[in-house]
């Protein structure tokens, strides 16, 4: 229940909202329409919004678990660089 929670009130609005700006970004500023360019959007979406929207994730679930601020700032010290890693190995 807390994850679908964290899906419905952080996941969904916030990536919506990030993938218009992003699209909007590349294509209307720096004007990446070629058939490459999804590997810049790939590469800027796993390095800021791959640890953005983890560690929002594990806000969301800490605050819903009443966890401490050290755990959730444990946790995200804890998660974010091996997921920044192994984003960029799956691509």
């Amino acid at each position: 229940i807390r994850s679908l929670a964290a899906g419905l009130i952080g996941h969904g609005p916030l990536s919506h909202v990030w993938y218009d700006v992003s699209e909007d970004f590349f294509e209307n500023v720096l004007k990446l329409t070629q058939w490459w360019s999804f590997i810049p959007k790939v590469v800027i979406d796993q390095i800021l919004w791959g640890p953005f929207w983890n560690n929002t994730y594990i806000v969301l679930l800490g605050i819903m678990q009443f966890q401490k601020p050290s755990q959730l700032w444990a946790d995200i010290k804890r998660t974010t660089i091996p997921l920044v890693i192994s984003g960029l190995k799956l691509w």
